[in-house]
């Protein structure tokens, strides 16, 4: 029988996908969401390894165990009490995960037949200034609330 993690209950993707990077050397899924658009797309095939195989660093994309479910997302900030992870489209940082939430890294991408590097400087880069342009809108605007 074949069932499709995305349409599987979350607590067996999880268990599936934590059992499976423990026993292989990768793993390989196929893109459902858009969030990462353009750097990472639907129906781009990642190739993930275990982060106690390959431990993530900055501007790398990482497969996320987070409250709202899996997430693939680029690691944004890291620091003694945890991580932050953001979608290259969205405006804000997601919430602090713990090293244990960070499953995997994803270390190759491919788009049909060509391969591509997801850990890509322009795309981290383009996601900071994301979350500053955020930042300074949201604080204009509380300002001009007052």
């Amino acid at each position: 029988m074949n069932v499709a993690l995305a349409e599987a209950a979350p607590a067996f993707a999880r268990d599936v996908l934590r059992d499976g990077l423990a026993a292989l050397q990768e793993a390989r899924l196929t893109v459902t969401g858009s969030c990462m658009a353009p750097a990472v797309c639907p129906g781009d095939v990642v190739t993930l390894v275990a982060t106690s195989r390959r431990p993530p660093r900055l501007g790398d994309v990482v497969l996320a165990d987070a409250a709202e479910g899996l997430r693939l997302h680029r690691l944004v900030w890291i620091s003694a009490r945890g991580c932050r992870t953001k979608a290259d489209r969205a405006p804000t940082w997601d919430p602090v995960l713990s090293g244990t939430e960070v499953l995997a890294t994803v270390t190759e991408l491919r788009r049909g037949s060509v391969v591509k590097d997801p850990r890509s400087a322009g795309w981290a880069l383009r996601s900071l200034v994301a979350v500053a342009f955020a930042y300074a809108r949201a604080g204009a605007a509380a300002l001009r609330g007052r």
